[in-house]
């Protein structure tokens, strides 16, 4: 079965890629909606707390850092990355006309 690759980072800057992630694996990621069961750690551990987790078959939007970071680790190189248009955030283009934007 082809799977997509989801890229974890394990310690601050090192990241590893995995095929069959668990979906609890990005709990408390920073580029993720928070836990929504933080304070029942001891039942819904938070593996990636502090940490970064790409689910694997996604396009992410990724800070310039964000994208030196998973280049200096290894895991990915440039040809994974590709320019967002300038103005095309939630902000502008066809989602910011009207009531979504300016």
């Amino acid at each position: 079965m082809n799977r997509a690759l989801s890229v974890q980072e394990v310690s601050p800057g090192v990241f590893a890629t995995t095929r069959y992630s668990a979906y609890t694996d990005e709990i408390g990621a920073l580029n993720f909606p928070p836990n929504p069961n933080a304070g029942d750690t001891t039942f819904w551990p938070a593996p990636s707390a502090g940490l970064r987790f790409y689910r694997g078959g996604y396009e992410w939007l990724v800070s310039s850092q964000d994208r030196a970071d998973l280049i200096a680790s290894g895991v990915v190189d440039a040809s994974n990355f590709v320019l967002s248009p300038a103005g095309q955030g939630f902000g502008e283009g066809g989602f910011g006309e009207g009531g979504f934007g300016d």
